[in-house]
């Protein structure tokens, strides 16, 4: 991707196929968020109706940090065993959801999108991309789904408040599937020659404005 190599145009039909699946992610995500929220509010035994002067705008992965913090304070390591593989497979889901959200999606000519800091990288060492389809999408909201069902009975295995809607048998099955989501980095974004200067320019402005 050298300074002379040229961005590909925008089309909007690249994207249309993408936005339903995207406005779903975030409102799973948003969901999730609020779950994560009630989690903490939970561990650490504070009101709800003081809750938003304590928590004000607290984001998913700072509750995810909380709770994790929270349990190490209790030393209930058993809880923390359990939580562990739901908060690591949120982990990857919220870094690929912020990349999306502040690097964008980007068509390159290709059925897939990519998910890249191209224009903001200022060498090869800092540059990154990864591969974004329909059914990536797809797969980061059944993860979603799949953490905030199971993430009660992984903090509080013996609570029927927190646990009433699921019966164990159908979460232990739910457990027992794996992980939908797996990012999908681009080969060291094909870099033909590393000595070359990454461009930080996007299209001209005039093509910009064809991007949805």
């Amino acid at each position: 991707m050298a300074d002379t190599e040229p961005l590909p145009k925008f089309t909007r039909d690249a994207y249309r196929p993408f936005y339903s699946r995207l406005g779903k992610l975030m409102h799973e995500f948003s969901l999730l968020e609020y779950w994560f929220l009630e989690m903490v509010r939970e561990l650490s035994g504070v009101e709800k109706e003081i809750e938003g002067a304590i928590f004000p705008g607290l984001r998913a992965n700072e509750s995810k940090d909380l709770i994790n913090r929270i349990l190490d304070a209790r030393g209930d390591r058993a809880a923390k065993d359990r939580v562990k593989p739901l908060l690591d497979q949120f982990g990857l889901i919220n870094s690929m959801r912020n990349h999306i959200l502040h690097w964008g999606m980007w068509s390159y000519g290709t059925p897939d999108l990519i998910v890249t800091n191209r224009h903001l990288a200022v060498s090869w060492a800092s540059l990154k991309g990864y591969w974004l389809n329909q059914a990536t999408l797809d797969a980061m909201v059944a993860d979603i789904q799949k953490i905030v069902v199971l993430i009660p009975s992984a903090l509080w295995p013996e609570s029927e408040l927190w646990n009433e809607k699921r019966s164990e048998a159908a979460r232990a099955r739910l457990r027992r599937k794996p992980w939908r989501y797996k990012p999908e980095p681009l080969n060291a974004l094909e870099k033909p020659n590393q000595n070359t200067p990454v461009t930080r320019a996007l299209p001209p402005r005039a093509s910009r404005k064809k991007r949805p």
